[in-house]
């Protein structure tokens, strides 16, 4: 998919062309051959000629590889680009120092670079949530890329407000014998505002246990004005900058989707205590209420069959490993973990279940007397509709768009401040009239505050809304491209087939095909669905 102009050929002013550029690359044909359009040297070039080009972004075809399937192609040429502000590529692949030397010339041409974002295709490990990379001992390629810049005669680091290290970006490595930063010879750390960083889960060929990703912080101690941190997961050492250097950090995003268990994750949020913290995004996976006691049981644990099943039972195990964690009701959010419960926020994205968490959340509301943008998500990565028909509370509303419309309004009567809100996949501006006094008007709420829907672009153009829910750039976290409204009637059966995978994962039996839409045939065996 790509923006570029049908009529290039034509050679139209330069004026007329955009200055912006934007392909992602899904064509997954010949192995990972890219598209037309970033292999013919024609087009190129006539794009590199206009000098109109600012902003470039590039995403190949997928962000993981294997051997064998041509991933080596996933590259195209730059040369003589000379104006950019902003460059981002993503999922490249290619041997190693053709990269280094060529990357290292695009920025060499392009001083006046403000946002660079990089990311090497990976191969991964995907049965778990989240994924795990696969490394192969190599963590050196971003030292090498700055250290093969800064030896390029007439140099100097470059004034970047933005910078984007996605997978293969590893910062954790030295040169043995030296304490030398060598980030700072690629970019002037103190004028960094925005820092986006993976550092996520790995699995290193030659280890058999994963390990989260290592960053050494000491390279952005000259980093004293970064406003807005993305990392894949909140880890010790993430907490351990962010109360030192970290302190000016205004918005915090958290792309990695965490269980509700990992006390190693959620729990560190209860000493994250930042001063000025106006956003917070974070995500996580679904869980799936066992009891009226809040007994919880992750639903996205591996489905067993039956010999498996009947294997387990056999085990001698003590009764507390047979129970699920118990899900301590005073925490059901984020909010409920953090220091002063986010009451400095003015943009927050959370997952939620309504059925469980509403009544808890809701109480959070009244006190965060800044808020203007709230996202809610689903914690489910199954699909269906979200908020599901049992999130309703109220009689006759029971259409997806309704309850989540009711939502938007009920959080709106407790939260005066709010003015935007996206549930799922609907987002609204919310309006009261002048002059009314909502603490009055009781069940005349629904009637009182009033809901626009934004169209897909009005949406995009909120940056906490625009956000895809999975990392899609690399391992970092990009926007959403395109969106495809499916109607209640498919909602609906897509909710109920869904309930029949689960149930059918749990009971260990094949999974019954409910409607034709998803083919004819006998009914699916749990290791063929998976």
């Amino acid at each position: 998919m790509s923006s570029l102009p049908c009529d290039i050929y034509s050679r139209p002013p330069p004026q007329t062309l955009p200055q912006t550029k934007s392909w992602t690359d899904s064509s997954y044909q010949d192995g990972f051959t890219p598209t037309l359009i970033l292999r013919n040297t024609q087009l190129l070039n006539r794009l590199r000629d206009t000098g109109a080009l600012k902003n470039l972004s590039i995403q190949f075809a997928s962000q993981y590889t294997a051997d064998g399937f041509g991933s080596d192609k996933l590259w195209t040429q730059f040369h003589g680009f000379h104006n950019l502000t902003s460059l981002e590529l993503y999922h490249f692949y290619c041997e190693e120092d053709k990269l280094v030397k060529e990357i290292s010339r695009i920025l060499c041409h392009n001083p006046r670079l403000q946002k660079l974002g990089l990311g090497i295709a990976h191969d991964a490990d995907c049965d778990g949530n989240p994924e795990m990379i696969i490394t192969n001992d190599n963590y050196d390629f971003l030292e090498k890329l700055c250290e093969r810049y800064a030896s390029r005669q007439g140099t100097v680091p470059l004034s970047l407000h933005t910078l984007r290290l996605g997978h293969g970006m590893f910062l954790n490595h030295k040169k043995s014998g030296t304490t030398e930063n060598w980030l700072k010879k690629l970019v002037k750390l103190d004028e960094i505002r925005t820092l986006h960083i993976f550092n996520s889960i790995l699995l290193d060929m030659e280890e058999d246990e994963p390990a989260e990703t290592v960053i050494d912080w000491s390279l952005f101690e000259d980093c004293k004005s970064i406003r807005q941190l993305s990392v894949s997961r909140i880890s010790s050492d993430v907490i351990e900058w962010l109360r030192g250097g970290g302190k000016t950090v205004e918005e915090l995003l958290i792309a990695d989707h965490y269980d509700m268990y990992d006390n190693e994750g959620m729990d560190r949020f209860n000493i994250l205590n930042l001063p000025h913290l106006s956003m917070l995004y974070v995500r996580e996976i679904w869980v799936d209420k066992r009891t009226e006691d809040d007994d919880w049981d992750d639903t996205d644990s591996d489905a067993s069959d039956p010999e498996e099943v009947e294997e387990a039972d056999t085990m001698d195990l003590d009764a507390s490993e047979l129970e699920s964690p118990r899900m301590d009701p005073s925490v059901m959010t984020v909010l409920d973990r953090l220091p002063d419960g986010g009451v400095h926020l003015t943009r927050l994205a959370l997952c939620i279940t309504f059925e469980d968490q509403w009544t808890l959340f809701a109480t959070h509301l009244p006190k965060l007397k800044h808020l203007t943008y709230l996202r809610l998500d689903s914690k489910s990565a199954h699909g269906g509709r979200f908020p599901p028909m049992q999130a309703s509370i109220w009689s006759g509303i029971n259409r997806y768009i309704e309850i989540a419309m009711r939502y938007v309004q009920l959080a709106r009567y407790l939260c005066s401040s709010l003015q935007f809100a996206r549930v799922g996949e609907w987002a609204w501006q919310i309006t009261v009239p002048l002059g009314v006094d909502l603490a009055d008007a009781g069940s005349d709420i629904y009637d009182l505050i009033k809901l626009r829907r934004l169209d897909f672009d009005e949406m995009m153009s909120i940056e906490l809304f625009s956000i895809h829910t999975f990392t899609c750039q690399s391992g970092l976290l990009g926007k959403e491209t395109w969106h495809e409204e499916m109607s209640e009637e498919e909602s609906h059966r897509m909710d109920l087939q869904m309930e029949e995978i689960d149930a059918a994962m749990r009971e260990g039996r094949p999974v019954r095909r409910l409607f034709t839409s998803i083919g004819e045939g006998p009914d699916i065996h749990i290791p063929d669905f998976l």
